[in-house]
């Protein structure tokens, strides 16, 4: 709230306008630096209190991407969400978005795990793993045919996975990736938090599970 506060100041008085993704990085690195300036008077604390944690920090000097939808076939719409964290468990970027004529599942994952690709590429991220919970769409980037449906997106997977030293798509149970699935599900119940960034950082930083 405070980098908001002082952009704002800049702006009114100063006539300078930061942009948006400039002031939420700050504000996020602002935010990491208070949380880890907080004492803990038990060594304890920092264990995860229930075995149904179970993302995993990837290998230091790698980055991974979970990626995950989520559907209202009533409707006919959709949502798609991809984070990125590093060995910390610390927050280096996220994207969500709404599509209101796709609710096919296997459509919506493959287009978010592009957009893992697209993320780990636009920070200039060389070593990375991609984790989603659509076990047809890993085994098909890992040789599979691809259905249909989905092929001109895996080849645009692969085409960007190219770009990387060190590219892994890997497997894993819905336990393991909350929270892309919590960040998809927000995006898809409410259309509002898709142009709310303050919202976003808030829902990322405070809300969302493991």
């Amino acid at each position: 709230m405070w980098q908001l506060w002082k952009s704002w100041n800049q702006m009114i008085f100063n006539n300078h306008c930061y942009p948006i993704q400039e002031i939420i990085g700050l504000a996020l690195a602002h935010f990491e630096d208070f949380s880890s300036s907080i004492p803990t008077s038990d060594a304890n604390s920092l264990v995860a209190p229930s075995l149904d944690i179970a993302w995993a920090v990837p290998p230091i000097r790698r980055v991974k991407l979970n990626f995950d939808v989520a559907t209202n076939p009533s409707q006919g719409s959709g949502a798609v969400a991809t984070l990125a964290r590093d060995h910390l468990g610390r927050h280096l970027g996220w994207f969500c978005k709404q599509f209101s004529c796709i609710s096919n599942p296997l459509i919506l994952e493959a287009l978010a795990c592009r957009e893992a690709c697209v993320i780990a590429k636009s920070k200039g991220l060389s070593d990375i793993i991609i984790e989603g919970n659509s076990q047809t769409l890993i085994s098909t980037l890992h040789g599979k045919p691809a259905p249909l449906d989905i092929q001109s997106i895996i080849n645009d997977i692969l085409i960007l996975s190219s770009n990387f030293n060190y590219v892994q798509f890997s497997f894993v149970r819905r336990c393991s990736n909350r929270a892309a699935h919590s960040l998809a599900s927000k995006a898809l119940k409410d259309s509002s938090f898709l142009y709310n960034p303050w919202g976003q950082v808030l829902f990322v930083t405070s809300s969302m599970p493991p």
